[in-house]
């Protein structure tokens, strides 16, 4: 099933690229990197969903890391923040910690700025 989702996905996320290389004034372009920004994100959701299915059904297996849930929190704020405030919203965190680590799956929080031993 998931062909069905990311064949048309894909076709949306090449022609925004052609766009951002074809726009180079600020409204245009910025209109076009959101729409970039929210197709890669649906995809990464579409892939969460095909994981977790794969879970569910025991194709998986869990493979747990330290990561830091404090740059994890601030990431998505900072990542978060222009649509809150397109909406009127004030997104923020803080924490009375620098670092906060927890244990977490490798391949859902697999990048490396959300690791705690780096």
């Amino acid at each position: 099933m998931s062909h069905e989702l990311r064949t048309p996905l894909n076709g949306i996320l090449g022609f925004a690229q052609l766009l951002k290389e074809r726009f180079c004034e600020e409204p245009e372009l910025d209109m076009v990197n959101m729409i970039y920004a929210s197709g890669k994100r649906l995809l990464k959701t579409l892939n969460n969903i095909m994981e977790l299915s794969k879970l569910d059904s025991g194709h998986v297996k869990v493979q747990s890391q330290s990561c830091d849930l404090v740059l994890m929190t601030a990431n998505a704020v900072k990542h978060f923040g222009s649509i809150a405030q397109a909406k009127n919203l004030n997104l923020s965190f803080s924490s009375p910690y620098t670092r906060l680590s927890l244990m977490s799956d490798v391949q859902s929080s697999g990048k490396d700025h959300s690791r705690a031993d780096q």
